[in-house]
């Protein structure tokens, strides 16, 4: 029958064939994707928004800025189409109403949400300060030169 060289070369082949068909089906838990756009946001202190978004994929992204709550109205709103690469925009929010706001940049495969806080800065009061001198008039106010 078997010899056992010939049994430990079945026993082998066997586990293999195991192996590779277990690797073959097997899905992976978490599969990676990666982002369709990369971006760059910051608010400058006169209440501007400068935000730059570029594409990874040719897929068509949609910007929306609206107050934070559910039902609220959209302020902004561009569409990015899928041949335009990069997009860079300055956005002027000094005269909307203190609050915080969502900005939402979104593409068929995923989005970014941001929330922004908008505040007016505090005003400086100009603090006007007198100094008044006045004479002494005693002996030890006066100074002899010599």
């Amino acid at each position: 029958m078997f010899t056992f060289p010939m049994f430990t070369k079945a026993k082998s082949l066997f586990a293999g064939c195991f192996l590779m068909t277990a690797t073959l089906f097997a899905n992976p838990i978490d599969p990676v994707t990666t982002a369709s756009f990369n971006t760059c946001l910051y608010i400058t202190k006169a209440n501007k928004i400068h935000l730059a978004i570029e594409k990874i994929t040719a897929a068509p992204i949609t910007i929306t800025l609206r107050p934070l709550g559910a039902g609220q109205p959209c302020i902004f709103r561009q569409c990015l189409g899928k041949k335009q690469a990069k997009l860079a925009l300055r956005l002027d929010v000094s005269e909307l109403v203190d609050g915080i706001y969502e900005l939402e940049i979104k593409s068929a495969t995923g989005q970014t949400i941001r929330q922004i806080e908008l505040a007016t800065p505090a005003r400086q009061t100009e603090v006007t300060r007198r100094i008044v001198f006045a004479p002494f008039s005693g002996s030890d106010a006066v100074l002899s030169a010599k």
